[in-house]
């Protein structure tokens, strides 16, 4: 036989062919069970959104098959676990696991027990700094049954000169965590370990101290929706529970994410970041301040009782006054303290409140401005509530500024417990990052060193990976700078800012016969397009639900809010007709409503018709903030899905997209170039951009 010019014996090609057929079938069969392929195998690759140190959130598939743990128990017992990655729905990990510092306090106290004196005497010397914490005193306890004397008597003596006779919990838990698809809890120490991540098309290989953990499982690689679009104002309740609340999920404040019992002055500022909640306060960053776990029970009639509550604490290396100061609720996605989320919904109740309207809450979104606000009653305890249809992404809680004003008594102690919110939804910074951050429409969070403007979208270096990125715009939600977050109002400015419909802010002034852009060459501003009016050196303050029944137009000043049939703008500033103006307050849903209740709304209104301003106008140079109001000529928009914003670095924000007032335009590498409706523009560089949001639709053009 003739085969490509070469005879063959039939025998030999009998043989081949033979050889060849077992080869081929062996090879399908060992395809068939190589790992992941076995029929009833689970694939060894699975999705998962990896956390890192440096900020960045990718989205992959992990292909490692197990992760060697060590299991920790509240006694401090430990046992070896083999778990397959392909089981676990979450994984946080800590930079200094407590089991390592565990193994270092053992190996202290096998050395009580060494030959040498001195050595037993430095073992000693360094478990007596530790001897308060819970996890050494119970290995202290286990220690005094210890077959050698000199460990038992050490061990001993050293439990009685902790002067600790309840155990009492760390600052902080520094165990690595875990959370299995079956509900499992567990905690202990991952070890060092690798993961080979296919992100992108391409294999990354990240080391356990660039990680902060993993999440697996649809709803948490499912992107966030975007924003719907939301009208209506935000309302409040107080003293008041809606029954539609009651399904929410509730932190009491009694255990942790992982079902660990919370014990007093334990830090809480990333406990519940697994259910979308961190928790800070209003003292600067170097003053150690932390909200911490407060013995304060909450006992009231008709409110839910418990052990713990939560308070501010002024400096957590010293036990200073507890209790007092601004306390800052933050929320995020379930599990991912670095990212960014509001809520439509927020309540929470407070106590130890000793005079009537001592406190206030209020909800901000994520350009800072004030979307509701409810003060506390005449009751020691009580619920505060508010229902926003634009996402709230912060939320503070402070002394009530308007009774600092008004002289009243007000009591700067307070306690806070059962806090209910809805579900989160997606939200974009409003503080400052610590990196230069892109978030992808596909979930990716990336941190990069420099985004660089290039034609169509962006380039830049993921800081992980190290590689290297050119994306379109329509692929991209938003991205923020490193350092930068929203800007502080100039104490010093002497302009004012208008809301146009399309919810852009900018910068504007009176010239002539009308309002004109300070930017885009002075484009004129029609005053039927203005929402509202405010000085450049305030926030912008919003009006409240009800406001605009009163009247057409509404002025929101710090102390106090009137309503009036209209406002009058010209060349010397805005004026209305005192003997028109109607004083408001807050209207609230109040639990009790018979006759002769204790209901701050009266009171409240006197308050406010007593700091009611005396003048009925207000000059552009006006210098004072607490005389100058916010002039709402229309109610509140909503940022609308379909369009996107620039945030610049002096406060002003522009919209664009479809019927915005500005577009952009093609403009050189490193510019940004924006058109009005007018058609003048308006060319910045990149670093005068802090943020910018793309429509949900992508069209950018």
């Amino acid at each position: 036989m003739l085969c490509c010019g070469i005879q063959f014996p039939i025998g030999q090609i009998r043989v081949w062919l033979m050889a060849s057929t077992a080869w081929m079938l062996l090879s399908a069969v060992l395809a068939c069970c190589l790992p992941g392929n076995c029929p009833g195998q689970e694939q060894d690759r699975f999705a998962a959104r990896v956390i890192t140190a440096a900020g960045s959130e990718l989205l992959g598939e992990l292909q490692n098959r197990e992760l060697n743990f060590v299991g920790i128990d509240e006694s401090g017992a430990s046992r070896p676990l083999v778990l397959r990655l392909s089981e676990i729905a979450e994984l946080s990990l800590v930079a200094d696991p407590e089991a390592d510092a565990l193994s270092s306090i053992s190996a202290l106290i096998g050395q009580l027990g060494a030959e040498d004196y001195y050595q037993r005497q430095a073992a000693e010397e360094q478990l007596a700094a530790e001897a308060k914490r819970v996890e050494v005193r119970l290995l202290l306890e286990k220690a005094t049954s210890n077959p050698l004397l000199e460990v038992r008597y050490r061990a001993r003596r050293l439990l009685e000169n902790s002067g600790v006779t309840v155990l009492s919990q760390p600052t902080r838990w520094e165990y690595d965590r875990v959370l299995l698809r079956n509900g499992t809890r567990l905690q202990g120490d991952a070890g060092s370990f690798s993961v080979q991540l296919n992100w992108g098309g391409e294999a990354v290989r990240l080391e356990r101290k660039q990680l902060l953990g993993f999440f697996a499982g649809e709803k948490n690689l499912t992107p966030a929706p975007p924003e719907a679009p939301a009208s209506g104002d935000a309302t409040a309740q107080l003293d008041h529970v809606p029954a539609e609340w009651e399904a929410w999920a509730t932190v009491d404040f009694e255990t942790g994410i992982a079902g660990r019992k919370l014990r007093r002055d334990a830090i809480v500022t990333e406990e519940f970041a697994g259910e979308g909640l961190l928790f800070k306060t209003g003292f600067p960053a170097d003053q150690n301040s932390a909200m911490v776990v407060s013995p304060y029970p909450f006992n009231f009639e008709n409110k839910p009782a418990g052990g713990n509550s939560i308070c501010v604490r002024r400096n957590t290396a010293n036990y200073v006054k507890l209790f007092d100061g601004v306390s800052v609720i933050r929320f995020c996605e379930p599990g991912r303290p670095g990212s960014f989320s509001g809520v439509n919904n927020f309540g929470i109740y407070a106590a130890r409140i000793d005079y009537p309207l001592s406190f206030v809450m209020q909800a901000m979104n994520s350009d800072g401005q004030l979307v509701g606000e409810v003060q506390s009653n005449d009751d020691s305890c009580v619920w505060f509530g508010i229902q926003s249809p634009e996402p709230i992404v912060e939320i503070r809680i402070l002394s009530n500024p308007l009774g600092l004003q008004m002289d009243l008594q007000i009591d700067n102690d307070y306690a806070l417990d059962h806090l209910r919110r809805s579900r989160p939804v997606a939200a974009v910074p409003a503080g400052p990052l610590e990196r230069n951050t892109v978030c992808m429409r596909n979930g990716d969070l990336l941190a990069v060193d420099q985004i660089r403007p290039e034609a169509g979208g962006f380039r830049f270096r993921e800081l992980v990976s190290g590689r290297e990125m050119s994306v379109v715009a329509d692929d991209v939600n938003w991205w923020a700078r490193a350092g930068s977050g929203r800007p502080q109002p100039a104490a010093d400015s002497q302009g004012w800012r208008a809301m146009l419909p399309d919810r852009s802010v900018i910068d504007i002034g009176w010239s002539g016969d009308g309002f004109r852009a300070r930017r885009f060459s002075g484009s004129p501003v029609d005053r039927d397009e203005i929402v509202a009016l405010w000085s450049a050196r305030d926030w912008c303050r919003y009006p409240v639900q009800g406001d605009f029944s009163h009247g057409q137009n509404v002025l929101v000043f710090p102390a106090c809010r009137i309503a009036v049939p209209e406002t009058q703008v010209g060349a010397a500033g805005i004026s209305w007709e005192a003997d028109q103006a109607t004083a408001l307050f807050q209207p609230v849903m109040l639990s009790r409503s018979e006759e002769g209740a204790a209901d701050p709304t009266g009171r409240m209104m006197a308050a406010s018709t007593g700091l009611m301003p005396e003048s009925s106008e207000i000059g552009w140079e006006e210098k004072g903030n607490w005389n100058v109001p916010t002039v709402w000529m229309k109610t509140p928009p909503v940022q609308k899905p379909q369009l996107g914003y620039v945030s610049l670095e002096n406060g002003e924000q522009l919209s664009f997209g479809p019927g915005a007032r500005f577009q952009i335009g093609a403009g050189d590498a490193g510019q940004l170039r924006l058109v009005d409706g007018d058609g003048s523009e308006l060319v910045l560089n990149w670093n005068q951009v802090w943020r910018m949001k793309f429509p949900a639709g992508g069209n950018t053009e």
